[in-house]
């Protein structure tokens, strides 16, 4: 049943609560023509704009005309130098914002903090579409999905001017509505890796108490905590995890954000062995 909801078209009732539910205007200044605009409109403009809307959502049109973005860059300190300094933020259409929500809105012993760098920005278009096809979602709505990910063009503003169009070839947009629900569905991968190494005994998560269920690991929007016992074969497990799902994402963890953490009976030489380097 949830399968053919996904795969039935798209209404214009549901395109006017989709677009009736977003914010009208955000921006402190002139926003050019956001929901607030098409929401005071409605009455003239809105069986043109769901005819545009669903034809693409329905008919498999070309995405390519509203998935146009400007990219802006926002330093996060004085004086900043070098890209990592920056916070990107993605200004997308209020068009692309509709056909995203539609399809979100309508079908859906040693610890160890990992945090990645730049949340889903490197993650493969690939690996996005292996998960959804894993997981059973219509090939009509992971085709939709695609294309909203793989027709982007970014043209960076820089004091306002907006330079030469570039075209990227994975990751997913900062503040993509389709974020949140990727990034859920990618990290499942994650998860389902230290799955297969708890069946084959290769690693175990840890006790809080004698009778508490076994917990491995925790995932919480970039962050993801790993437990286990501080073993060998645990720190060979976690480094072959770590590996295998960044070659297959293309995510990155970032190790200058990541710590290991150990109880206060744990060995130097334990310390030692489940230190090392994990990438």
């Amino acid at each position: 049943m949830q399968s053919l909801a996904l795969a039935s078209p798209f209404t214009t009732d549901e395109i006017k609560t989709t677009l009736f539910n977003l914010f009208g205007d955000k921006a402190p200044d002139f926003d050019g023509l956001n929901a607030h605009f098409y929401q005071k409109n409605w009455h003239t403009i809105g069986q043109d704009l769901c005819i545009a809307i669903l034809d693409v959502l329905n008919n498999h049109s070309d995405i390519s005309p509203v998935n146009e973005t400007i990219l802006v860059l926002i330093p996060k300190k004085k004086n900043a130098t070098t890209l990592c300094n920056f916070i990107p933020i993605s200004l997308c259409s209020t068009l692309y914002k509709i056909i995203s929500k539609e399809k979100e809105a309508n079908r859906v012993g040693l610890l160890l903090n990992l945090t990645w760098k730049r949340l889903l920005i490197k993650v493969k278009w690939s690996f996005v579409k292996a998960i959804l096809t894993h997981v059973g979602f219509p090939p009509t709505f992971i085709s939709l999905v695609i294309r909203c990910l793989s027709s982007v063009v970014y043209h960076i503003s820089i004091n306002g001017t907006l330079f030469e169009s570039i075209t990227p070839t994975r990751g997913i947009r900062q503040g993509d509505p389709l974020s949140p629900f990727i990034f859920l569905l990618v990290v499942e991968g994650l998860s389902a890796s230290i799955c297969v190494k708890e069946h084959g005994n290769h690693f175990v998560g840890l006790r809080i108490c004698r009778n508490a269920p076994m917990i491995s690991h925790l995932l919480f929007a970039d962050d993801n905590i790993l437990f286990t016992p501080v073993t060998k074969s645990s720190s060979i497990a976690i480094k072959e995890i770590l590996s295998s799902y960044q070659k297959a994402t293309g995510q990155i963890v970032n190790l200058a954000k990541s710590t290991i953490m150990f109880y206060p009976n744990t060995t130097n030489v334990s310390k030692d062995f489940s230190g090392t380097p994990l990438v």
